[in-house]
């Protein structure tokens, strides 16, 4: 199939960077034509830090979906360990800023070590317990509350008699945070990001080290965070660990603006900001003295309300009323010249419900397999789950360019022998090979890199991504650059018969599209070896013999493909081998006909009246 020269790309950084720049010129020239009335410009500014704290948490928080209870820890070290260095050593704010980015990342680091191992609330309430530790140990050394003494004024000192400097270097930091935000958006580790906080376990099995992935994201936020909290303390001359920088002030602020405004997106926090902050002072202005934490009130108020009308936030519902994806805005149609891309199955047509599919070959890297008998081996691979025995010293060999069928009853241990496998079990005793090299102790990031792929019993779908993104997580296995991803799944998703549905969000899909995507995705990622748990499942008989072929075409290319699956009679019509399992022992393997006829397997899993039945066929 000739592909179309002219092609929807990927959107680029420069189609975002011009709103940013503007709404940020537009908050200086506020800030200039309102004068030098303290308060309304303090409201300003204030306005541009929340922003700018809000969005450097959405990175870990909003992006990543770990949400880190404990972020005042990093917003405070930025301002605890400038001021110290300012007050006691004459150090620059401009200098010492930076030596407290490195350290609120170097204790994200020592934070993330432990503690992104959690899941959950688990994770949350593991960073909330740093700076509860912090502030003792910060008041039993009188650091409890600190003046920082008026030198003189300038940039040198960050030191400014007239508030609106503080406004032009706050606009200049928001403009730089969000530029990043996006920048991350748009990327490879943007899309591993989204993927991740939906589905950890999918996107390992694509390749991506969530573990690293959620770290780096870590370390950024946090360090932006460092920033804001310099300049939020310089521009109020004083810290307190109590309330105004470690305390959980901070922490409510920022989770407030942003949920409300929108998490996972560059300009929920910013809209949020704008609305929350000014309402906040305000009505502190006018009632607080009388009823103190007015400002807290709004907020928690704020928040309960978009969590019960607008879950996803002001931004995306502002986007769906108006008509317009947030990650569409500014994308543009424009011409990419795409190489003569080869994708990962052999030319044929196959006509069905869901209209043609048609497929081009690959350039498969097996050719160094040639020689080799077998692409996967397991030796004496045991694995127990309390007292229970999934699997009992299963020994299999996989032959390369096979379709391998695995059957047994329930519980007999098909789905833990493909875990283990795919690195996400770790065999208790045994040894498993791929390719020669031994395998048992890597992660399934590192397996997927290495050539094994991965399809669920239960499709796991990145609702929150379009059809195109799901399939360039696959791609991203072995291209890094987001064009080139973007260009192979595109070619995919059209032979897979997606050609209609790239751009819509992966929901309200069929079932025969789910597992049209669902092998895209996989098939994306370059694999040697194709793990397909139950591909038949939830489907018609005609689609149950389309999915059939899909599975010999790809193996024709040159793929090994290991199969479990419950309808038996159209699994023995693509097999080459099979396996028998029961009770987590291999009870017998050879071809599909020397399987199903086998006493054990008749008799603990297909019947004598399938025999009767299916036998002959």
């Amino acid at each position: 199939m000739k592909l179309d020269e002219t092609r929807q790309g990927p959107p680029r950084l420069r189609n975002y960077l011009l709103p940013i720049l503007l709404f940020c010129i537009a908050g200086v020239l506020l800030s200039y034509f309102v004068g030098s009335h303290r308060y309304t410009q303090r409201i300003i500014l204030l306005v541009f830090l929340w922003a700018a704290a809000a969005s450097s948490f959405n990175i870990i928080s909003g992006y990543g979906g770990q949400t880190v209870f404990g972020y005042m820890m990093y917003v405070g070290t930025g301002a605890y360990t400038t001021v110290i260095l300012f007050k006691f050593l004459g150090v620059s704010p401009l200098l010492g800023m930076w030596a407290g980015v490195a350290i609120a990342v170097l204790i994200a680091l020592i934070i993330g070590l432990p503690t992104l191992r959690l899941h959950g609330a688990f994770f949350a309430i593991g960073t909330l317990s740093f700076p509860l530790i912090t502030i003792p140990i910060l008041n039993n050394f009188g650091l409890d509350e600190m003046s920082i003494p008026f030198t003189g004024h300038g940039a040198a000192s960050m030191q400014f008699r007239d508030i609106r400097y503080y406004v032009l270097i706050a606009s200049v930091l928001l403009a730089f945070i969000l530029i990043i935000v996006q920048k991350i958006e748009l990327s490879r580790f943007g899309y591993s990001l989204k993927a991740l906080k939906q589905n950890e376990a999918a996107a390992e099995a694509m390749g991506t080290d969530t573990y690293r992935t959620k770290m780096i994201a870590f370390m950024i936020s946090a360090g932006l965070g460092a920033i804001v909290g310099t300049l939020y303390a310089f521009s109020i001359m004083f810290i307190l660990t109590t309330y105004t920088i470690f305390g959980i002030f901070i922490m409510i602020r920022i989770l407030s603006i942003t949920i409300v405004g929108g998490p996972a997106t560059v300009w929920g926090p910013v809209i949020a900001a704008c609305f929350l902050v000014p309402v906040g002072e305000l009505l502190n202005a006018q009632f607080g003295d009388r009823y103190p934490g007015v400002q807290d009130i709004i907020y928690g108020l704020a928040l309960i309300a978009s969590i019960i009308f607008m879950r996803d936030g002001i931004w995306v519902k502002l986007c769906t009323v108006f008509g317009k994806s947030s990650s569409k805005r500014a994308s543009a149609t424009r011409p990419v010249t795409v190489e003569a891309f080869q994708t990962v199955i052999p030319v044929t047509d196959r006509k069905g419900t869901q209209g043609s599919i048609r497929f081009e070959s690959i350039q498969t890297q097996t050719a160094e397999n040639r020689n080799t008998a077998s692409i996967l081996k397991l030796e004496g691979v045991s694995k127990s789950f309390g007292g229970v025995s999934a699997l009992k010293d299963v020994d299999i060999e996989v032959g390369e360019k096979k379709i391998v069928g695995i059957i047994g009853p329930n519980g007999a241990g098909k789905t833990t022998l493909f875990n283990v496998i795919n690195g996400f079990l770790t065999p208790d005793k045994g040894r498993i090979f791929f390719k020669g090299n031994e395998t048992t102790h890597l992660k399934p990031h590192s397996l997927c890199k290495c050539g094994i792929g991965r399809t669920f019993q239960i499709p796991q779908i990145f609702s929150n991504l379009t059809v195109i993104e799901n399939i360039m997580l696959g791609s991203f296995n072995r291209w890094g650059d987001v064009e080139k991803a973007h260009a192979i799944a595109e070619n995919i998703g059209q032979q897979m018969g997606l050609s209609s549905r790239l751009y819509d969000k992966a929901v309200g899909l069929t079932m025969w599209e789910v597992k049209s995507l669902e092998f895209s995705r996989a098939l994306a990622t370059q694999p040697k070896l194709l793990l397909v748990d139950e591909p038949m499942s939830g489907l018609n008989p005609e689609e149950t013999n389309r999915i059939g072929d899909v599975i010999k075409m790809i193996a024709e290319s040159g793929v090994t493909i290991i199969v479990i699956e419950h309808v038996v009679q159209s699994l023995v019509k693509i097999a080459d081998w099979m396996v028998g399992l029961e009770d987590g022992r291999k009870v017998t393997e050879g071809t599909p006909q020397e399987v199903i006829t086998h006493p054990r397997i008749i008799e603990a899993y297909l019947g004598a009246k399938w025999r009767e039945r299916h036998a002959r066929s």
